[in-house]
């Protein structure tokens, strides 16, 4: 599995290769995932992000993510968030201030119920 540091080395090397990264789709489909490096907020034109199966990501995972996305120079340009089975129990208010999101994807979250969304 790739893991929070397999995925820092990504997003590192993606930062420091010449010009600014043009990724705009990232999957990292069960990857043993628990905290995504605050790094992947720099991805400028990060439009999809797919963390579905990263079972121990859970809300503090996700308000994580949320926070380094909005803490990043610019606007967020995420359209599209997978969170299926992610272990949600409560979905960061957070989510709701990212701009341009159309799309968010909560399957297989099955503690997360009406209270949490």
């Amino acid at each position: 599995q790739l893991g929070d540091e397999g995925v820092a080395a990504l997003v590192d090397a993606l930062l420091r290769a010449r010009g600014e990264p043009a990724l705009s789709e990232l999957y990292l489909r069960n990857c043993g995932l628990v905290r995504l490096p605050a790094a992947v907020g720099a991805l400028p034109h990060l439009q999809r992000l797919d963390l579905d199966g990263n079972t121990q990501l859970g809300d503090e995972g996700v308000a994580a993510l949320v926070d380094a996305l909005l803490r990043a120079r610019g606007e967020p340009a995420l359209s599209e968030l997978y969170l299926r089975n992610c272990g949600l129990v409560r979905l960061p208010a957070a989510v709701g201030a990212l701009p341009h999101l159309q799309r968010l994807d909560l399957d297989g979250n099955t503690q997360l119920g009406d209270e949490g969304v």
